[in-house]
């Protein structure tokens, strides 16, 4: 009797190929979304600081932000939407006893950015970054790093208008 070796061909490889490729499409499927997570369109507003006049955005520089702009934030390096409309305004201080006075040289900027969301169940993350009303950020955008706060936060399911 004689033993039959097997001999890899290509068919063994393609058999393979066909099964690692199947698998790893199911890991990438589990792993990107959850069971209650859906995409939503996000528009939401971020407001620069006005705590220090290190936080404000002198005069000369408000112009930098510009619709179409990206949107990225500082501490994980990740885009986290675009620029579609930047207002700015005069800087004000507010003391302690509640006095509201224009800081002359800078201003405040409101930067209006659209994205596409994750909703995590109420929780929204763009590429892994929260995004929620009264979170602080550091913002980097192509011609202005800056601090800012998310004032505002509206959704839409994709496709909805």
């Amino acid at each position: 009797m004689e033993k039959r070796k097997h001999s890899f061909n290509i068919i063994d490889a393609v058999v393979i190929l066909i099964v690692a490729a199947a698998a790893a499409l199911v890991i990438w499927r589990v792993s990107d979304r959850g069971d209650d997570a859906g995409r939503v369109a996000l528009t939401y507003v971020m407001q620069t600081l006005q705590s220090s006049v290190d936080d404000m955005i002198p005069e000369e520089m408000a112009a930098n932000v510009q619709p179409g702009d990206g949107v990225y934030d500082k501490e994980s390096g990740r885009r986290i939407g675009t620029v579609v409309a930047c207002d700015s305004r005069p800087a004000q201080y507010t003391s302690d006893g509640g006095t509201v006075t224009e800081v002359a040289g800078y201003k405040t900027l409101y930067i209006t950015c659209e994205t596409s969301a994750i909703d995590e169940g109420g929780r929204l993350t763009v590429d892994g970054v929260p995004v929620s009303t009264g979170k602080t950020y550091t913002l980097m955008f192509p011609n202005l790093y800056c601090r800012a706060e998310c004032i505002s936060v509206e959704t839409a399911r994709d496709g909805e208008e």
